[in-house]
């Protein structure tokens, strides 16, 4: 369940978090997590990138201020701040249709 954190230690988690994925680090992930790496793995794999769209919704780290942003401020936050995740929609480049 979201939640605020509510120590010293929790905060610390919320501004130095561990890493979420199998590999790199906290640092690296803002890479791996990237539209750029997303748009070159894809294509790597074969798939034609048709559209990247960002999903309109910002993100508090590690559930900070969960409690008290409802989807209408996250929406807001994010055209100054910058969305959390993008949208992308692909297509199999050796696929026949349109």
């Amino acid at each position: 369940m979201p939640r605020t954190p509510s120590s010293a230690k929790d905060w610390f988690g919320t501004f130095f978090p561990l890493r979420h994925g199998e590999r790199g680090s906290t640092l690296t992930e803002a890479f791996y997590f990237s539209k750029y790496w997303w748009v070159r793995k894809f294509e790597q794999r074969g798939f034609k990138i048709i559209k990247v769209e960002p999903n309109h919704l910002f993100y508090t780290m590690a559930n900070a201020f969960s409690d008290s942003l409802d989807l209408t401020s996250r929406a807001q936050l994010s055209r100054l701040l910058g969305s959390a995740c993008h949208i992308y929609l692909l297509q199999r480049s050796d696929s026949r249709l349109p």
